[in-house]
């Protein structure tokens, strides 16, 4: 499972003896920020790559239909297919990764309401040591 955002066990200490009224809405926003961001990125990477691979392709079809046809390398050919379609893997990982945000965010909750049922013991912990 990937890490909760930067969220570890202390910030939600630390959120929860804030005494704040709505400690679930910040979580919430945090995720919902994560949730978009990744999203927004998967967009632009496999809007990177299918730019290039039009690009690649109206390339190759002019040369194809012109009266002068230049001649490529076909190993410039494969390395250009090849990095334009590395933005593309990495938009399809985020979109795996927004999956586990839902999940995260679900235990991230559960994790502070545990954490709220033993407030008192937290409180004297942090105050003795």
């Amino acid at each position: 499972m990937l890490p909760m955002l930067d969220l570890n066990i202390r910030d939600l200490i630390d959120l929860m003896e804030t005494e704040c009224k709505n400690v679930e809405d910040r979580i919430q926003k945090m995720y919902q920020w994560d949730f978009n961001r990744t999203k927004l990125i998967c967009q632009l990477s496999i809007g990177i790559s299918a730019s290039f691979l039009v690009l690649i392709g109206t390339s190759y079809v002019q040369n194809f239909t012109s009266t002068k046809p230049v001649t490529v390398d076909s190993n410039l050919l494969i390395v250009s297919l090849f990095l334009s379609i590395c933005p593309a893997i990495f938009g399809i990982f985020q979109f795996y990764r927004l999956k586990s945000i839902h999940r995260q965010y679900v235990a991230a909750l559960k994790l502070l309401h545990k954490l709220r049922a033993i407030r008192p013991f937290i409180t004297y912990y942090r105050q003795t040591f």
